[in-house]
């Protein structure tokens, strides 16, 4: 799933409301009572399973970027990864980023920062060239005249943001006795994501989620 889900989705197009997962970056997160939104609920509870089920993720988690790029570099376990990544990809633009060293860098703190987006993370910050810029801004740059992908620098401090947000991707959705990726599957396949899904799920999810989701 990485290389489509997080390269993808930084592209100027990955950002149409077109997913659960997308959209809750696009509602308020506050209704007029205060009260979280559901919509803004339901796309976080999407984001943080898939990034929970997705190796890159859970090692960028429980390690960092920095570690992360030591274990993909340096490890025979890490290199296969990265290598089956570029054999399953077919976009040649993601390939490339996964065979240049600086540009996985990059990209493994992307990952970082989209960890920290989930945490409600305050030192999460996009540079250019020294500048902050948005992530609006950071979309639009991304690819550049010759039509690479050109990442900016992300950065982020996972120590700060909602520890319980971060070991959740970093144990693979496994906590607290309960394995909520499983659990995601099971409703999934019995209800094929119908409402009976989203409410079953969501109901049971969210009690957990709302305890470690730092406002």
């Amino acid at each position: 799933m990485s290389e489509q889900s997080l390269v993808k989705a930084l592209k100027p197009t990955g950002k149409q409301i077109s997913s659960a997962e997308d959209f809750y970056i696009m509602v308020d997160k506050y209704q007029p009572d205060g009260t979280i939104n559901p919509q803004y609920w339901r796309g976080w509870i999407h984001d943080i399973i898939n990034k929970a089920g997705d190796p890159l993720f859970v090692i960028v988690a429980r390690d960092g970027a920095d570690k992360a790029f030591d274990f993909f570099s340096n490890t025979t376990s890490g290199k296969k990864y990265i290598k089956e990544l570029i054999a399953r990809s077919d976009d040649p633009e993601i390939r490339s980023v996964l065979e240049n060293s600086d540009d996985l860098l990059k990209y493994l703190k992307s990952t970082e920062y989209e960890i920290g987006r989930l945490q409600g993370n305050p030192t999460r910050r996009i540079l250019r060239d020294g500048q902050e810029i948005t992530e609006e801004q950071a979309r639009e740059l991304l690819i550049d005249s010759s039509g690479k992908i050109n990442f900016p620098d992300y950065e982020v401090d996972l120590s700060v943001g909602a520890a319980k947000v971060r070991e959740f991707i970093a144990n693979g959705g496994f906590i607290d006795g309960d394995d909520y990726l499983e659990l995601a599957q099971k409703y999934s396949v019995l209800s094929a994501k119908t409402e009976k899904y989203f409410g079953k799920f969501y109901d049971r999810i969210k009690k957990y989620l709302m305890k470690i989701y730092d406002n």
